[in-house]
């Protein structure tokens, strides 16, 4: 009986972990962002995001084709990357656009999703978050939890 419980609780998980799309090496993430036509393409760890991501340096005026294509491997790699001002807030704007219909990211969404109320229910919390009502203000909501 162990063995069967070990088993499908190992399958759940297997099933469970391949539902998260495995991120992309920054570094190969890096080399398809600079394919899109990007001369100045480095590596570097990002302190806000506590994370590595892929920096484009030189740019102004970046045509959308060509930011088109960067957002399209930071999904795909699920690596960010970061321009310098104004164009990251074009990068910004069209990468949350574009990964409203990105299956990959759905399926990112949906385990954090999944993984992020396991956490709170192991602990005693799921009941304590509010429901989220879709048009109130989240800020609101979150106050009122504490």
């Amino acid at each position: 009986m162990l063995a069967l419980t070990v088993l499908l609780f190992l399958s759940g998980a297997a099933a469970h972990a391949s539902a998260l799309p495995a991120p992309v090496p920054t570094e190969v993430a890096a080399e398809r962002v600079k394919a899109c036509g990007f001369d100045q393409v480095s590596v570097k760890e990002d302190d806000e995001l506590q994370e590595e991501v892929v920096e484009v340096s030189g740019v102004s005026a970046v045509p959308e084709s060509k930011m088109r294509c960067a957002v399209q491997v930071s999904l795909d790699t699920i690596r960010y990357v970061i321009f310098p001002e104004p164009e990251n807030k074009a990068y910004w704007s069209l990468y949350s656009q574009m990964e409203e219909k990105s299956p990959r990211a759905a399926a990112a969404s949906a385990w954090m999703q999944d993984n992020a109320r396991e956490w709170l229910r192991q602990r005693g919390l799921l009941a304590k978050v509010p429901k989220y009502e879709k048009g109130e203000e989240r800020q609101s909501s979150l106050r009122s939890a504490a």
